[in-house]
């Protein structure tokens, strides 16, 4: 008798224990880095953590695209669920090409003309976006009721105290590219250079002493690479959001300048060359938008197209590239046609809407209106302000830039977590004028060739905590 009622404390004691010492325990994540690889048109896919096998994972991959008339942003899946940790931890293949994105949208229009409403995309992303995040309310009771004892420096802790950890890498790769593409010649985006590779730069970067260089030492050491200097990858660290580069950098006569990493946010928006035959391009390259339009009438052919070119090219570049664009259709068509439009774009904009870099005729008498006279065919060019002007602040506002907040009426300035979105439920903090700020991010929308708007992201350090957001234009380069 006495033994059994033994045996029932000592079972209940146990037991207590056990229970006081899940519910006094923690989740501490301080890694959480998605590792990527993109063969052909499949993604390979793993996640590096500290977190338990257990934990559960929302993932999804996703291309974005948006309805015309409108600016809500739809998602077309690849994939799309919920899975745990363990399951991610080693690589995982996920298909992404043409076929199973136009699958969701027609799926979409259907659904749509159901509903009588028609639907039409007028944009599409050139990025994959794959999405990882540990949501609140997990089985795990060590993660405590919606994650309160969840702890660590991947944490993110949202205005209404929600904890949640998420990674996204951004794969680019617009439709009808990789596979298809792959023995085309085409310039290296920022994000895909390659260990052992050189590259020729097209535009000032800045070459840091170290990955996360943040001292005031460090900043005396920055040295900014200029046009035409060569970098050489000796690793690529891709560790965080976007990829890190150890390079050894070469000038223009081949002398070492010296060696250091470059962020690839550094390098977006520049045309990047593998070292070998981008000695032999000129400054007169660029890339094609969607398909060339046919915008004849009667028996006159005319023919429209849109190109993109990379910035921080002179106005004498940008004026032969589209000349050349058009030059190149005219060579190209068999029956030669009457007129050729060029519409250039810089990287990102909407190439649905007008020009942003500039337009030219090439017409009889340089006359879109002229096509049907027999006439010289002639040059009608224009070029706006607004490649310039960001090209210039693209050099002199990059990612790692120290700068100091600005407010020209003294009045707090938002950090926002969107650039659309400016409402109080938005803003992630009020931050004092002439508080030093990382500049991380930028975000450009081209309104016209004249007209545009810019955003940063920046970083700073306030009552003690790490604070990430947008600004605006203003609050980065105006005036106190």
């Amino acid at each position: 008798m006495i033994s059994t009622k033994l045996q029932t404390l000592w079972l209940v004691i146990v037991t207590s224990m056990f229970l006081n010492t899940i519910a006094s325990a923690q989740v501490r994540c301080d890694q959480f880095d998605v590792v990527v690889k993109l063969n052909g048109h499949t993604l390979t896919l793993s996640l590096e953590t500290d977190l338990p096998d257990e934990t559960t994972l929302m993932v999804s991959v996703d291309r974005l695209y948006w309805q015309n008339g409108s600016e809500d942003a739809y998602f077309g899946s690849y994939i799309s669920g919920r899975f745990t940790v363990g399951e991610w931890r080693q690589p995982r293949h996920v298909e992404v090409n043409d076929d199973v994105w136009h699958r969701e949208v027609k799926d979409r229009k259907r659904l749509m003309a159901l509903l009588g409403e028609p639907f039409k995309v007028r944009k599409i992303a050139e990025e994959i976006e794959a999405d990882f995040t540990v949501p609140v309310n997990q089985k795990d009771p060590r993660f405590g009721r919606r994650n309160e004892k969840l702890s660590g420096s991947k944490v993110i802790t949202s205005s209404s105290g929600l904890r949640i950890i998420e990674a996204t890498k951004q794969i680019h790769l617009p439709l009808g590219s990789a596979a298809d593409t792959a023995n085309k010649r085409m310039p290296v985006h920022a994000y895909n250079l390659e260990k052992g590779k050189k590259y020729r730069l097209t535009s000032r970067v800045p070459l840091m002493p170290r990955r996360e260089g943040k001292d005031v030492q460090d900043l005396g050491q920055v040295r900014q690479l200029d046009d035409g200097d060569v970098i050489e990858v000796l690793e690529k660290d891709e560790s965080g959001t976007n990829p890190w580069y150890h390079v050894n950098a070469d000038g223009k006569s081949g002398q070492r300048i010296g060696s250091g990493w470059i962020n690839s946010k550094a390098l977006l928006r520049q045309e990047l060359w593998e070292s070998e035959d981008a000695k032999n391009k000129t400054h007169d390259s660029y890339i094609m938008l969607g398909e060339v339009r046919d915008v004849s009438y009667a028996n006159v052919k005319r023919l429209s197209i849109r190109i993109e070119l990379p910035l921080s090219r002179t106005h004498e570049q940008v004026k032969a590239t589209i000349r050349k664009a058009a030059l190149d259709l005219y060579k190209k068509e068999g029956r030669r046609p009457k007129a050729i439009n060029v519409f250039a774009y810089m990287p990102g904009d909407d190439h649905e809407m007008a020009y942003t870099v500039g337009k030219a005729d090439y017409a009889p008498n340089g006359k879109w209106e002229d096509a049907s006279k027999r006439a010289p065919m002639k040059f009608s060019i224009e070029i706006g302000t607004v490649y310039f002007e960001v090209s210039k602040l693209y050099e002199r506002f990059g990612p790692g830039t120290k700068i100091r907040l600005r407010s020209s009426s003294g009045d707090l300035i938002q950090l926002s977590q969107s650039t659309d979105d400016w409402s109080e439920h938005q803003i992630v903090a009020h931050i004092p004028p002439k508080t030093s700020a990382e500049i991380v991010d930028r975000k450009v929308w081209a309104i016209t060739s004249t007209s545009f708007m810019i955003w940063y992201r920046v970083k700073v350090q306030y009552n003690g905590q790490e604070i990430t957001g947008w600004v605006r234009r203003k609050n980065v380069y105006g005036s106190y």
